[in-house]
């Protein structure tokens, strides 16, 4: 049987690599985060929330981590609208906190270790009538383990890489088995569609269910907007380019990108996003050997903010990226300038300021793609040719203002995703209101 397959070289991979994983959780902080939680030891306060919902239409929703979260929340607002009861889970701490400042009401654990011992206990703690699994996170006890309690489990915003596949495909047999337990799968486009059937998924459990990410709001609150312009200190008519999301090895190819700027547009200023909030000290340290002034917005308040002759703001905040996109001229977006796979840049594209991406977009492939034939924001090759498209945006107001249209447009043409997948979970789960 596949399940005792997987559980029995589960284990065997786990005692092979105790060690490591052993050193893993006694050296790195954000491995420990949430670990009993993930072991199956949950607090009285998430009992107690629980307990206090409804315990019919309780839908437990899972996003990994930040990006995948605020992707979720149209569909979380609507079905909260709607009146279902909802538990919602992450995997990594950042997604964790997040989620908890955006719905503090809402019970909200980590997604628990997918062990054959430990999945029965969430499950008979959460007892959902359905789970729904934001992109392509593929846990095969859960499945089973749903499957066998009569839970359906949908996977919405799915989406398989060229490399995923290629990696699967070796396993097809196994895969095949894991995707028949899936109650629906809603792919984001119909490449991903051909790809995981062709792995096996019954064609009748896979649809084209388009990309949520499309379905931010067209309007957002802009005082949180106003209040970062006010802490960071920069002119109102500085011009702010916004490197978001970046990784190690990528933050001084964005340095050398600012100092190209510098020195065709002096009053430019620049926010710097690392992906990972926890190595804002390793880059301060990178900041200080440049000579880069700078002051990190965690050390910022309204009594306190950055002084006038500030070049860049570390970003070292967790949930302020979108407000700082609002406050931007230009954003350069991170993990696309070093094998990573890129990241969303419909973000800024909402914000209105048009997005500039470096060539490895592998993560987000469809959306680049649909991005650049908008000419809703531009696909550069190397750094170099990335500061020159954004010295020639800020500096050609005509080309500005198209690219912010294009990016307003393609954004409008494909909203509606959250309602058609609100349709797929009534058929599931019926509605609260029947």
């Amino acid at each position: 049987m596949p399940i005792l397959l997987y559980n029995a070289l589960l284990f065997i991979t786990l005692a092979l690599f105790s060690p490591l994983w052993l050193t893993w959780l006694a050296t790195v902080p954000k491995m420990r985060a949430g670990f009993w939680e993930k072991l199956g030891f949950y607090p009285e306060d998430l009992k107690a929330k629980l307990q206090s919902q409804p315990a019919s239409k309780r839908i437990w929703l899972h996003a990994v981590s930040v990006g995948e979260f605020n992707a979720a929340k149209p569909l979380i607002n609507q079905l909260r609208q709607e009146g279902y009861a909802l538990v919602l889970s992450t995997t990594t701490a950042t997604g964790n906190q997040v989620a908890r400042n955006s719905y503090p009401d809402l019970p909200i654990l980590y997604f628990p270790f997918d062990l054959f011992m430990i999945v029965p206990k969430a499950l008979k703690l959460i007892r959902p009538d359905l789970i729904v699994i934001m992109e392509t996170e593929i846990w095969p006890n859960l499945l089973y383990f749903a499957k066998r309690s009569q839970i359906p489990v949908m996977m919405v915003n799915g989406r398989l890489s060229q490399r995923s596949f290629k990696f699967y495909v070796y396993f097809k047999d196994f895969f095949g088995w894991v995707f028949s337990n899936y109650h629906l799968m809603l792919m984001q486009s119909e490449r991903d569609v051909r790809r995981i059937r062709e792995l096996g998924a019954p064609l009748e459990k896979v649809l084209m269910g388009g990309n949520i990410k499309f379905d931010m709001p067209a309007l957002q609150d802009e005082t949180q907007a106003q209040q970062l312009q006010q802490l960071f200190g920069f002119e109102k008519d500085a011009p702010i380019v916004v490197f978001a999301s970046t990784h190690k090895g990528e933050e001084e190819i964005c340095l050398e990108m600012l100092t190209q700027l510098q020195q065709t547009i002096p009053r430019i200023k620049a926010v710097l996003a690392p992906r990972h909030p926890e190595r804002a000290e390793a880059v301060s340290d990178l900041l200080r050997s440049r000579n880069i002034v700078f002051a990190k917005r965690s050390q910022l308040s309204l009594e306190s903010p950055a002084r006038a002759d500030h070049t860049l703001i570390l970003l070292d905040t967790v949930g302020e990226l979108n407000a700082v996109f609002q406050i931007g001229a230009v954003a350069c977006i991170g993990g696309s300038f070093i094998p990573w796979g890129g990241h969303n840049p419909l973000e800024p594209i909402n914000a209105r300021i048009p997005v500039v991406f470096g060539p490895y977009m592998d993560n987000f492939k469809a959306i680049s793609q649909q991005v650049t034939e908008a000419n809703a924001g531009y696909q550069a090759q190397t750094a170099e040719e990335a500061t020159k498209w954004m010295i020639r945006l800020l500096k050609d107001p005509a080309l500005y203002e198209q690219m912010v249209e294009c990016g307003q447009v393609l954004m409008a043409r494909n909203r509606g995703v959250t309602g058609r997948w609100i349709e797929h979970i009534h058929q599931a789960v019926g509605n609260p209101g029947t």
